[in-house]
């Protein structure tokens, strides 16, 4: 299982799944870990509800290292227009693709947020036969 800034080999790709509730422990975790010379391939999806403005916490933070790590680093940003979101499908349709079109031999899933959304991210990892050694979660 990974710690913090503990680096993972460079044919892996690390998928990090926040909302706003957990976008600082998840920005903290991703800097350290692309401050890494071996860095491995990192994916950021990061729900919002849209009752907050569309205003993403870190967002111009976010943009920055996806410039400056391009081809390392990517940013997913999804807007909800309510906390059912967590539920539907757009997060599982999302995380599909992803899974699907990863070339890397190991993946690992970090989600950051409340209670109630990482135990929701986690089902959905679940339910896409994601092993839970594979699954970190740290709830903000």
């Amino acid at each position: 299982m990974q710690t913090k800034n503990q680096l993972l080999p460079n044919d892996s790709q690390l998928v990090f799944i926040t909302n706003e509730t957990g976008i600082f422990d998840a920005f903290e975790q991703i800097k350290g870990q692309l401050s890494q010379l071996t860095a491995p391939f990192i994916t950021l999806i990061y729900a919002v509800n849209e009752s907050n403005n569309n205003q993403f916490p870190f967002l111009r933070e976010l943009n920055i290292l996806e410039k400056r790590f391009s081809g390392k680093f990517i940013v997913h940003k999804l807007q909800t227009d309510s906390v059912t979101f967590y539920v539907s499908s757009i997060i599982q349709e999302f995380l599909e693709a992803i899974i699907n079109s990863s070339i890397e031999q190991k993946m690992e899933f970090s989600i950051f947020g409340s209670a109630e959304f990482v135990n929701q991210i986690t089902d959905i990892l679940g339910f896409l036969n994601i092993k839970s050694i594979f699954i970190k979660s740290t709830i903000s």
